[in-house]
């Protein structure tokens, strides 16, 4: 569409066949690369329903997704080797480097708010968007919710919710090297350049929900315009503010000098611009 090719693939980005030429100073830069991230808990525990999904396909069986399985079997070692989480942070990393060319966006921002992720999404790899394509989707947003984006029919953010609760009882329940070991994975988001992951981590260390506020969907997105009051610590609607409370916004606004401050200068100013000039230096 549109002359983009669109790939479906859970490899890291040195195997991927849209990411390998990144690495290199010859990269076309009209390439792009979207990586859709998620709560790493939430995608482990969705391995359990998509696996069997897969083997009957390859069988050549009418595959039948159910959300109801109890097998746990699989989860010690997703738990100490991730391959989610460590792609995420690969990904991550290439990000930082290539800015322009690979960007990271989030499952939760499209259940959260589908308009402004959809549309980031479309700004980033350059489709139009003044064309009938995005309308059309976020026409169809409301029956797809209802048939379920990424889990059964309800709602969206519940279930993912839901899942990262039922991966941190069964966490609790392993032995202390298998949690010492996704304690270890974790700790790769701390590092991550990407501020969002870094933020995750820090969630996933204290075992907490993954909500962020709303402003994060339009940050991501670089929708977003920047709360003036956030740097100064005077806004009064914290995750429920509509514009952007980012650091990357911060540090502009945060050295902006004071009112009083800008007052004393205009002063200054003024009495420089009444106060003639020395005899023999006037133009």
């Amino acid at each position: 569409m549109w002359g983009h090719t669109c790939y479906l693939s859970k490899l890291p980005p040195e195997l991927h066949p849209a990411a390998v030429g990144l690495e290199t100073p010859l990269a076309l830069l009209d390439e792009r690369v979207a990586v859709l991230c998620a709560d790493p808990r939430y995608l482990i525990m969705k391995q359990q329903y998509m696996l069997p999904v897969l083997k009957a396909i390859l069988a050549g069986e009418k595959p039948e997704l159910t959300f109801e399985s109890n097998d746990r079997s699989f989860l010690p070692s997703a738990a100490q080797h991730s391959e989610d989480l460590q792609n995420m942070v690969a990904w991550a990393k290439l990000e930082y480097r290539r800015p322009q060319q690979v960007k990271l966006f989030f499952m939760e921002d499209f259940v959260l708010e589908p308009e402004t992720a959809f549309r980031g999404l479309a700004k980033f790899l350059g489709l139009p968007l003044s064309s009938d394509v995005l309308p059309a989707l976020l026409q169809r947003m409301p029956q797809l919710e209802m048939r379920g984006l990424f889990g059964p029919g309800g709602n969206e953010r519940q279930h993912m919710e839901e899942q990262a609760k039922q991966f941190e009882v069964a966490l609790a329940g392993f032995s202390n090297d298998l949690q010492a070991g996704w304690q270890d994975q974790v700790q790769q988001l701390l590092h991550s350049p990407n501020p969002r992951l870094s933020v995750m981590g820090r969630l996933l260390l204290d075992h907490q929900r993954w909500d962020l506020p709303r402003w994060w969907v339009a940050h991501s997105a670089q929708l977003c315009r920047p709360c003036t009051f956030a740097p100064r610590g005077l806004c009064r609607n914290a995750a429920l503010c509509s514009f952007c409370h980012a650091d990357e916004h911060g540090t502009k606004a945060a050295n902006r000098p004071s009112k009083k401050e800008r007052a004393r200068r205009d002063r200054r100013r003024q009495a420089m611009a009444r106060t003639p000039s020395p005899q023999g230096l006037s133009s």
